[in-house]
């Protein structure tokens, strides 16, 4: 009679699985991330700063928008 309670175990644990496998949240996929870039204003002058100090007016003077490349590994074994 072991087996029987063996048997009921592993149906009731296949069935546990299958009920936690379809009732899983689905995950969303990622948007894409705009960047959002403070820019330099035409005839505005550069700003020297030298040691800590807190700017209250950030900009950016140079920016380079990278693209998104995929990762592309080929196998460990040569």
């Amino acid at each position: 009679m072991a087996w029987v309670n063996f048997v009921w175990q592993l149906v009731a644990m296949i069935v546990s699985a299958l009920i936690s496998y379809a009732l899983r949240p689905k995950p969303k996929e990622p948007e894409v991330a705009k960047a959002n870039i403070p820019v330099a204003e035409d005839g505005k002058g550069i700003e020297r700063i030298y040691g800590e100090v807190w700017i209250d007016d950030p900009y950016v003077l140079g920016f380079k928008q990278l693209g998104q490349t995929p990762i592309k590994a080929k196998g460990g074994k040569k």
